[in-house]
């Protein structure tokens, strides 16, 4: 089935210095990063962590069209989430700006809480709106172990299975936000087009993030 609401929309957070020189290398050259990045892996550990990614995509087409950096950089920076073990990475996006919140206020809080942010630190973000070119697996029926909202052993497992049997994208149910949806992208080529909008902004007490604003 194809996703029934469109498009995605994912928050997420502005590359720190050495991620935005990676970001910057992936938009100037999308269809030829790659080359550029095995001269970098010799010097640069960020670059041998994408070069990894990329080899786990293998032959498989990537994504070149417009922001492909947005795209691109969950799969060549992989890491640990709900429908990985971290082999390989994940594109997350949501039926609504709502949802994409709720889900990265929560994530942003355990990382702020376990460095012992200060009040008043903020965070910056980015909306970005995609567009699906693929079917999905719809597992919204799934039980409580598939959404589990911390244990994500039961969906990493699904996730694989379903990556490995060449499936492309996870329709989900959000945990963060019970009415919400969200989906997980497995390949980067099921992205039709990738498209920037608004700036946002969490605000940290100390506590919790009170305030999510858009600022732009």
């Amino acid at each position: 089935m194809r996703c029934p609401w469109t498009p995605a929309l994912r928050l997420s957070g502005r590359p720190a210095s050495a991620g935005a020189a990676l970001a910057a290398l992936v938009d100037q050259q999308p269809a030829e990063y790659e080359v550029l990045l095995e001269i970098l892996a010799m010097t640069d550990p960020l670059a041998r962590d994408a070069l990894a990614g990329a080899a786990e995509l293998g032959s498989e087409p990537r994504y070149t069209g417009p922001h492909a950096a947005a795209v691109m950089l969950p799969f060549l920076l992989r890491a640990p989430s709900r429908f990985s073990y971290g082999r390989y990475g994940v594109l997350y996006g949501a039926e609504s700006s709502d949802t994409a919140a709720a889900e990265v206020r929560h994530h942003h809080a355990l990382r702020l809480r376990a460095a012992n942010a200060a009040s008043g630190t903020n965070v910056l973000l980015t909306l970005w709106a995609f567009m699906l070119d693929c079917d999905v697996v719809d597992v919204r029926d799934h039980g409580d172990a598939v959404h589990d909202p911390d244990d994500y052993a039961a969906a990493q497992a699904l996730g694989a299975k379903i990556r490995d049997y060449g499936g492309t994208a996870i329709l989900y149910r959000s945990v963060r936000r019970p009415s919400g949806e969200c989906v997980g992208v497995l390949r980067p080529a099921a992205v039709a087009s990738m498209e920037r909008r608004d700036d946002w902004r969490l605000v940290w007490n100390g506590t919790e993030i009170s305030e999510t604003l858009r600022v732009a």
